[in-house]
């Protein structure tokens, strides 16, 4: 099945009450999310599986060449069952809500709290940078 995941950073600064009062509507100056993300899996996607309290493995190379590997934990992942299994998620602490919807394609939506800096080393992952390696940071 055809899978697309969005990411979507809250607006603390969003005003339920400025909405209600012009027609239950975003505005330019009052906008619900900061950002949207959004990932279209090119594989099929089977099954969502939530992990609510799990690591992420951030694996890559130094620029010397040297490899690195660093367990991140109390991460909210969610594995994409399928041909090709893909783990999406965010740090715990970053993590509001999800909503998953299987109609003619599958649609997944995590919601990430707007209040703590994160990162998004890779496609699908966000890690607060309290939780990021501070050996990666330059």
């Amino acid at each position: 099945m055809n899978c697309t995941v969005h990411f979507l950073l809250l607006n603390d600064d969003y005003s339920i009450e400025h909405a209600e009062a012009n027609g239950d509507e975003e505005s330019a100056i009052n906008r619900k999310y900061e950002w949207r993300d959004e990932l279209e899996i090119t594989s099929n996607v089977t099954n969502v599986v939530e992990l609510s309290d799990s690591s992420y493995c951030l694996k890559g190379s130094f620029e010397d060449g040297s490899g690195f590997s660093f367990d991140i934990a109390d991460m909210h992942l969610f594995e994409l069952e399928g041909d090709s299994p893909i783990v999406i998620g965010c740090s715990k602490v970053l993590f509001d809500s999800v909503s998953i919807e299987k109609e003619n394609a599958l649609t997944v939506t995590i919601t990430l709290k707007d209040y703590e800096p994160l990162t998004n080393p890779v496609p699908g992952i966000y890690i607060s940078t309290v939780d990021f390696p501070s050996e990666l940071v330059s």
